[in-house]
């Protein structure tokens, strides 16, 4: 099997497990961000030159991803399960198609040119803001379905 195809059955059962109904699980919420940022800083003080504007870039980003996060988790349906009593939560297909969306462009960022590594840098840090805004808003929705 190829690098790519492995890559294209691995998005496909993410995107499907984003639209599966799950239950909202409290104590591994915070794991992926976690990870997430621990790589990001990892890839951005090894993999990328500090420029006078990359910190304003990465700011950008960060709040870019802060939006899309927000808007992600916006679109994703919580409602307390009958039988079990869990909050369970169901993304949504317009949730997945900006997933997509956010991979497409940081994939496309690499044929930029001259700003190719500054601007895969700020994607990387929409990828960041996106995740710990949406985790943000399952946190809240939690909170508000349990009391």
């Amino acid at each position: 099997m190829t690098d790519g195809l492995i890559l294209l059955v691995l998005l496909i059962w993410i995107a499907l497990r984003q639209l599966r109904e799950r239950p909202v699980k409290i104590a591994t919420l915070w794991i992926v961000p976690a990870l997430m940022v621990y790589v990001s800083l990892r890839l951005i003080g090894q993999d990328f030159t500090l420029t006078p504007y990359a910190p304003l870039v990465m700011a950008a980003g960060a709040a870019v991803g802060a939006v899309v996060g927000i808007a992600r988790g916006a679109l994703t349906k919580f409602r307390i399960h009958a039988a079990t009593g869990e909050v369970v939560m169901q993304g949504s297909v317009a949730g997945v198609a900006i997933w997509f969306v956010l991979l497409g462009v940081r994939w496309m960022s690499r044929h930029f040119g001259d700003g190719a590594e500054l601007i895969s840098g700020a994607l990387l840090m929409v990828g960041l803001g996106s995740v710990i805004f949406r985790r943000l808003w399952i946190y809240r929705a939690y909170r508000k379905l349990k009391g």
